[in-house]
């Protein structure tokens, strides 16, 4: 075999695997999911539900921001073996920016949920400790509220806080309060009162004491002051179906020029419907950002209008900058659209001569032998 001929196999071999990837990730693009808590009706972040502590085998670590967990789960499938085009056909009869939303997507209905669990005390595998808040990205006047659970068995334990505080880029570190309520220990910082100028990533921690000696905890959190707060939501302009999708245009009111991302969820009658994410260069001045959920993710969720448009937010690419975007604060409220059916919608697929030069590729690097794409057999098509 050829050099050439290895090299355009291994390729294959390479597509064939990113393909199996499309296929069964989460398809909103930004890694797999957690369960689905009840979303908040106006789009902001909810107060974590603390889990009972379970003695856990790792070291107390430092707490992570927002991270993947474990990938939604396919619909009750057999497996079945696909070429590397079918695989991608599957994937792609909704386009990438816009598909069905499932309840247990909480990466993007609780989009601002922290993911912190209990870890285990170094010295005690029975003791767990959690130390979370109720968001990661904190905007302007808002507030964060940490929160400390030290458990042994699942009972609280009683715990003396030696010093808590927050460790901001400048070197200053200003305290907080965490005070006994119902078993934790909770407190709220006001970041406004810090004077930042810029957008900052934060480090708040703990020292306490549960009788086994001086334990830490700490996790991040990004905060965006006021003063830099690149863009803001402004009026509802309305709704209207275009070409069989439906499109929903919103006043930005844009201070600093850039590139701006945007997502939204939308919903009927409390059901999930899809997401959209946007990513449009905007100049200062009062722009126009359309939202656009193309048609068939509505057509073939079969739900008729009123929708509800959720969870409005953007953020300024910042790439090389900590952090890497600064966040607009979330629009307000939902957006409710005209009662459009169900029908109204196009049950096309998507079509795009993107899609149809990966196809072509994938059609070169099949016809030299490569391998098939193992993958679950949906019942009635794509999974919804």
């Amino acid at each position: 075999m050829t050099p050439g001929r290895r090299a355009l196999l291994a390729g294959l071999a390479l597509s064939a695997l990113l393909l199996v990837w499309l296929a069964l990730w989460p398809a909103d693009g930004r890694g797999p999911v957690v369960n689905r808590s009840t979303p908040s009706p106006t789009g902001e972040p909810i107060t974590p539900r603390v889990p009972p502590a379970a003695p856990a085998k790792a070291a107390v670590a430092p707490a992570r921001a927002p991270a993947p967990a474990e990938p939604e789960a396919a619909p009750e499938s057999a497996d079945t073996d696909l070429s590397p085009v079918e695989a991608y056909r599957r994937y792609a009869v909704y386009p990438p920016t816009s598909r069905p939303l499932h309840a247990n997507q909480s990466d993007l209905i609780d989009w601002n949920r922290r993911h912190e669990s209990p870890r285990a005390d170094p010295d005690d595998a029975e003791v767990a400790i959690l130390f979370t808040a109720d968001r990661y990205h904190v905007v302007g006047e808002q507030t964060l509220s940490p929160l400390l659970d030290v458990r042994r068995a699942d009972e609280p334990l009683q715990v003396q806080v030696l010093d808590s505080r927050v460790h901001l880029p400048d070197g200053r570190t200003p305290s907080f309060t965490l005070a006994p309520r119902d078993g934790l220990y909770a407190g709220v910082i006001t970041p406004a009162d810090w004077g930042l100028t810029e957008a900052a990533r934060v480090e708040v921690e703990v020292a306490f004491d549960a009788g086994a000696g001086p334990r830490t905890a700490r996790f991040f959190a990004v905060y965006t002051p006021d003063d830099a707060v690149p863009a803001r939501f402004g009026a509802v302009l309305g709704d209207r179906v275009v070409d069989g999708s439906l499109e929903v245009t919103v006043e930005v009111h844009v201070e600093q020029a850039g590139l701006y991302l945007f997502d939204a969820n939308l919903f009927a009658g409390g059901e999930p419907v899809g997401w959209t994410r946007s990513k449009p260069r905007l100049e200062p001045g009062t722009q126009r950002l359309v939202l656009r959920f193309f048609g068939k993710v509505i057509a073939d969720r079969g739900l008729d209008g009123p929708f509800t448009v959720e969870q409005l937010r953007g953020a300024l690419a910042a790439p090389g900058s900590t952090p890497p975007t600064v966040q607009m604060p979330p629009y307000p409220g939902v957006i409710t659209t005209a009662a459009h059916g169900a029908d109204a919608f196009s049950p096309a697929e998507w079509d795009d001569p993107r899609k149809q030069r990966r196809i072509a590729r994938l059609k070169r690097l099949e016809a030299m032998g490569g391998p098939t794409v193992t993958t679950p057999a949906w019942r009635e098509g794509p999974p919804r």
